[in-house]
């Protein structure tokens, strides 16, 4: 296995610019969700708190967007400098770039309170985020390869076995986080206890997704902040300032449980999905099958909001057990796999790229 600190190399620009972007990214990435969720933590402590909250935060997003647009542009700019040879190509990274944030900043602007367009200033801003995520990771010395994203070693057969045991692992992960989390609820609402605990559903905390486009889109939106930004980009850029293991799971986990700070105390149940996933990503330095397991998980969630709690437990158990029979039966545990170098093949967890499957 790979160390997470052999595959992340110091900061060329130095630890404390590798601190101080991580800290700015992570701020501009997780400020609807974050602060949005203290608005909604408060207001379970108390109902009547700040009724004006909700223009500081929409008016908010519109300053964060301006702020990825000035970021975002000023890091393509200086990425790309006037050469005579690719000047075309540079001038339509650049011009992307800035139309991009253009398009993000004009459909934040609120009228009356509400923006006009929400599920286009989702769709750019995430696509503005993930731009400038992977530009402020280059401006640290980090490619998408070392990030996990894509690599040629990913394409062997051992790699993709890999590949569908992470996404294994990490939907064991969303479920436990959610397992735990909800069952707080449950048992705070049953206990009558005067601690703040969400009483309504969470299609109710979240907002309805009316239509599949905002489902997609909020899957996404999420899937880039929880994974892209607050694992890798956390777990890349606090190594490459060469700070401790612990401090990343401490980030990691306290912007986890604030982002959902609208199950009230229940909330602190996140701490275990983010400390699991962030276990994935070290052991085996691999972001896609986070993203993919993340994002069947928020889909089959989406899809049984309005079902009982009960329910929702029993689709649990079908799902877990046809992703059992898949891995069981579907991938034929006595095929051999070429045997590929320890320093080119991808990290596993517990051997389960090494061909026995069972």
């Amino acid at each position: 296995m790979v160390s997470t600190t052999a595959r992340f190399a110091p900061s060329p620009k130095g630890a404390g610019w590798a601190y101080f972007d991580l800290a700015l990214l992570l701020l501009l990435a997780s400020w609807t969700s974050a602060a949005g969720s203290i608005v909604q933590f408060w207001r379970l402590v108390d109902p009547g708190w700040a009724p004006q909250a909700w223009y500081v935060l929409t008016w908010g997003q519109t300053a964060v967007t301006i702020a990825v647009f000035f970021w975002l542009s000023l890091l393509v700019i200086g990425r790309t400098p006037w050469t005579r040879e690719l000047w075309l190509r540079r001038l339509a990274i650049r011009w992307a770039a800035v139309l991009l944030c253009a398009v993000a900043t004009a459909s934040a602007r609120p009228v009356d309170g509400r923006l006009p367009f929400p599920t286009l200033a989702t769709i750019s801003f995430t696509a503005a985020l993930v731009w400038l995520t992977i530009e402020v990771l280059r401006r640290h010395g980090i490619t998408l390869a070392t990030l996990g994203i894509r690599s040629p070693e990913s394409r062997t057969t051992a790699a993709r076995v890999q590949a569908f045991d992470l996404t294994n692992d990490t939907l064991f992960a969303c479920c436990i986080g959610a397992g735990v989390t909800f069952g707080l609820v449950k048992l705070m609402a049953i206990s009558g206890s005067g601690v703040p605990y969400m009483r309504t559903s969470q299609e109710e905390a979240l907002g309805r997704l009316d239509t599949p486009l905002m489902v997609l889109v909020a899957v996404a939106g999420t899937v880039v902040l929880e994974d892209l930004v607050m694992v890798a980009a956390v777990t890349a850029l606090l190594t490459a300032a060469r700070r401790p293991l612990w401090e990343i799971y401490t980030i990691t986990c306290a912007i986890e449980v604030i982002a959902h700070g609208y199950f009230g105390l229940p909330a602190i149940g996140m701490a275990l999905y983010a400390a699991y996933r962030v276990w994935i990503y070290q052991q085996s330095g691999r972001l896609t099958p986070l993203m993919i397991g993340h994002a069947i998980f928020d889909l089959i969630g989406v899809s049984l909001w309005g079902f009982t709690i009960w329910q929702r437990v029993a689709a649990g158990f079908v799902w877990a057990a046809v992703m059992f029979a898949v891995q069981r039966f579907g991938v034929d545990p006595h095929r051999s796999l070429k045997p590929v170098d320890d320093a080119q093949s991808p990290p596993s967890l517990a051997g389960k790229a090494s061909g026995d499957q069972h």
